[in-house]
């Protein structure tokens, strides 16, 4: 059909191109002009044919979660966008979903956007660890909380917005975790691939199924036998990041 959904930047472009069109401008957006014209796109997030003002007010710094040092941006960017458009009945509800990202080159996560179970404003927490979380869902032991803020949440109409106080680096071809807790339920998407499988990449980043949590944060907190981590789950909104040039610290022992 015509409703492209998961598409890349060059997709659209050329999918629009093909048609004798082109991708809408943030103005033509921002304006409504292109609102109200099928596939119920209104409320999601579209690529346009100019950028809009994304600049990051966080320069990088130290973060307790990465060893490495001097990480400084370069002028490459991106959103690994997740989001089908559908908003079906495969959609559930948890209190958080953890997801496990793997960097393709040298990157500093800044910002998440996913979508909630409430329209009023509340609080989201996002946690990270160094590799994977398997086995590290009992309790916030090695965890580190990154953010928590609150916001006006969307349901899911348009996703909430999470911008991280300082970025997460991640080396190339290192793993991180990354858990979003909200009291509102996190949307994720019941994957019919197994967790820890790879379900969407470009070419900074891949992001792997993952698990949710519920009734409680962590599994320590499960009461009545009841089933707190569920797998697998599909992470779907957005994850911002900047591509960075790393360099390790020096080793205690210098080499002759």
């Amino acid at each position: 059909d015509g409703c492209k959904k998961r598409s890349t930047f060059s997709a659209a472009k050329s999918y629009c191109e093909n048609q004798g069109m082109r991708l809408c401008s943030v103005a033509e957006l921002e304006s409504d002009a292109c609102c109200h014209k099928g596939c119920g796109w209104d409320s999601q997030i579209s690529w346009t044919s100019d950028s809009c003002n994304t600049g990051n007010p966080n320069p990088p710094t130290n973060n307790p979660a990465n060893n490495p040092t001097n990480k400084n941006p370069t002028s490459s960017a991106g959103t690994l966008v997740t989001i089908d458009g559908d908003r079906s009945a495969n959609y559930q509800s948890t209190i958080g979903i953890m997801f496990e990202v793997e960097a393709r080159e040298n990157v500093g996560i800044t910002s998440f956007s996913t979508f909630t179970g409430s329209s009023t404003k509340t609080w989201t927490e996002v946690w990270t660890r160094d590799g994977s979380y398997e086995g590290k869902t009992t309790g916030n032991s090695g965890w580190e909380k990154i953010y928590f803020g609150k916001s006006q949440q969307r349901g899911l109409f348009a996703p909430t917005e999470i911008t991280l106080t300082s970025p997460v680096y991640i080396q190339k071809g290192s793993t991180a975790s990354f858990y979003l807790v909200s009291p509102e339920k996190i949307k994720s998407l019941e994957s019919n691939v197994k967790e820890g499988k790879a379900i969407a990449q470009n070419g900074s980043i891949t992001l792997f199924a993952g698990a949710a949590l519920d009734y409680d944060r962590w599994e320590n907190g499960c009461t009545n036998d009841r089933q707190c981590v569920l797998s697998a789950r599909s992470f779907e909104g957005t994850i911002s990041y900047n591509a960075v040039s790393i360099t390790s610290p020096p080793t205690s022992k210098p080499t002759t």
